[in-house]
């Protein structure tokens, strides 16, 4: 899949690290957009019909009306999105433990996010999120393809079986 004809959403309240990271995505060539609530990104990237990945944050203390925190957008996504299922969602977030993910995904199943990285991660290996990155495009080329050669309910299907 083509980076530059690729989106990249940020969903983070931090307008530092946010800023940081969209240009380091644009850089390597990504499409980003960025919104610094949950609600934005409902409102926004949740209404798109192109696909597209999320590196999401868990905490909102800035813009959020409602207290959302970022599961909830994955919940959200993936239940609405005609390939929410398949889009991943990475939750890169400095708040958020190990442990609190593992009962996330006990807890939303299917709707959690794909992938929890700490922030810190970041800085001890710069290129990790990149790498992280690419593998989910790979993935996302062959969900693609497999659309255009089977229709989406197999290609759902073939995805799935990939992943587990």
């Amino acid at each position: 899949m083509n980076r530059q004809n690729f989106t990249v959403v940020v969903i983070d309240d931090d307008l530092n690290f946010s800023e940081s990271l969209t240009a380091l995505l644009r850089i390597g060539g990504f499409i980003t957009e960025h919104f610094s609530s949950v609600e934005a990104a409902i409102n926004g990237a949740g209404q798109s019909e192109k696909l597209f990945m999320t590196i999401l944050d868990h905490d909102f203390s800035v813009g959020s009306q409602t207290g959302l925190v970022g599961y909830e957008f994955s919940n959200f996504l993936k239940k609405n999105h005609w390939a929410g299922k398949v889009m991943p969602i990475i939750y890169l977030t400095g708040r958020e433990s190990k442990e609190g993910f593992e009962q996330a995904i006990s807890t939303f199943g299917g709707y959690a996010p794909d992938e929890y990285i700490p922030k810190s991660k970041l800085a001890s290996d710069p290129g990790y999120l990149e790498t992280r990155i690419d593998l989910y495009l790979d993935r996302l080329y062959n969900f693609e393809a497999s659309v255009d050669e089977h229709g989406i309910n197999i290609a759902i299907g073939q995805f799935t079986d990939w992943i587990d």
